[in-house]
């Protein structure tokens, strides 16, 4: 029987201090993250938000395509994070 590790909660910006966040993304860098788009991607966040993550090795920007949304590189790393309101973001980034 398989079990499925929630996503981490979404915070104002996922926090190296989160144990589940710093999980998450030490095995996404791994390649060993069995879900990894249980933390990837559009996920909910309080007050009606998302949080938006992007695992993008070598890239120098990422944005959503259409939109003004740029997200932010989370430390020095390949994640790439964005929070705001659900309705900015286009049904199909």
């Amino acid at each position: 029987m398989f079990t499925r590790t929630p996503a981490p909660p979404a915070h104002g910006h996922d926090r190296d201090d989160d144990p589940a966040f710093a999980d998450a993304l030490a095995r996404l860098a791994g390649a060993r993250h069995h879900d990894p788009f249980a933390f990837l991607g559009p996920h909910p966040a309080p007050g009606g938000e998302l949080v938006l993550r992007v695992y993008a090795p070598r890239a120098t920007a990422v944005t959503v395509a259409g939109t003004a949304i740029v997200l932010q590189r989370h430390r020095d790393t390949d994640l790439f994070l964005w929070r705001g309101p659900a309705t900015a973001l286009p049904a199909h980034y």
